[in-house]
């Protein structure tokens, strides 16, 4: 039996990602989280069930109070003090969760030498014109960015004086299950419910990557933390589409009579004209390969999101 724990467990990619860990045989999966109720996704399967614990780990102490209860064997850390679109958090919000919180969980992991996998964004990286490999520059334009880069380079120190941890940089997640807030959930609804679809600019893109392989790129470099100790690492679809470009797919497979309505979104400040992950480091140090175009995971999400809306009819 391996002990496993993941922050963040009941959010939109940690429960994706504890569901895969729970498939497997031998896991005792442990998720954290602010809120007190399992997702549907985790709360409606069968056979192994994962145990929760309701806690809010910028709490340092109740945080290694659970850590010496549950004797972690690995650690996926996926808590995250976040912004929504207009609203970012107070600063000690961000710093408690997303650097203080990360500290704690790696002093745990190095002292008892068990692998974690930390999550970044891409939006640590400065705007580019081509795509993005790891040693592109970096360059946050928000105070969120700046927090999980902080994490991000605190793991690589602490990668290099021996701890087993590896950092994943993900590309904008979407998938079934994405939250109401998200650019994927508004342009979904939107387009299913025959409103103009809001959006910033035809030309800024994203390089959308669809949450069952960000799973897989979890276990995976939970598999290799110990060899890969302070790497950072690329998880992205490895091709940038435009909101444009997206707004058009998702009309046809909605069969949508929508209008894609641009200027009605304000710009993000890390929004540019080419998000595209290199992901190159990502095959050769864990044999990663996105597996899911935009379309194929664009019907699953409709497909998800029309089942959502029959069971929650507005």
């Amino acid at each position: 039996m391996t002990r496993i724990l993941v922050t963040g467990g009941t959010g939109f990619i940690g429960s994706h990602l504890a569901l895969a860990l729970l498939s497997q045989e031998n896991n005792e999966v442990h998720l954290t989280s602010r809120y007190d109720k399992l997702p549907v996704i985790l709360s409606d399967i069968a056979g192994n069930k994962p145990i929760f614990h309701n806690i809010d780990i910028s709490n340092i102490p109740k945080l290694e109070e659970l850590l010496v209860a549950i004797r972690p064997e690995r650690i996926y850390h996926l808590a995250a003090c976040v912004h929504r679109r207009g609203d970012e958090p107070a600063i000690q919000e961000l710093l408690g969760t997303n650097v203080i919180a990360t500290a704690a969980l790696l002093r745990y992991a190095k002292t008892e030498n068990i692998p974690m996998v930390n999550t970044a964004t891409f939006t640590e990286y400065a705007s580019s014109a081509t795509p993005v490999d790891e040693l592109a520059p970096l360059g946050p334009q928000d105070a969120y960015g700046i927090s999980k880069l902080a994490a991000t380079l605190l793991c690589e120190i602490e990668g290099k004086k021996g701890a087993p941890v590896v950092t994943l940089r993900l590309f904008t997640p979407y998938g079934p299950e994405i939250p109401k807030g998200r650019l994927m959930h508004a342009v979904v609804e939107q387009a299913l419910l025959h409103q103009p679809i809001s959006l910033s600019s035809p030309t800024v893109t994203r390089d959308f990557t669809y949450v069952d392989d960000i799973a897989e790129a979890f276990m995976r470099a939970g598999d290799r933390a110990g060899q890969l100790r302070g790497e950072t690492i690329n998880i992205g679809s490895g091709k940038g589409t435009t909101l444009k470009e997206l707004g058009e797919i998702v009309l046809e497979l909605c069969n949508s009579t929508s209008v894609l309505t641009f200027g009605s979104q304000k710009s993000l400040p890390y929004d540019g004209e080419l998000w595209e992950s290199n992901n190159t480091k990502a095959k050769n140090l864990l044999g990663w390969t996105p597996k899911t175009d935009l379309r194929s995971g664009l019907l699953k999400t409709i497909a998800w999101y029309k089942k959502s809306l029959l069971q929650h009819p507005r």
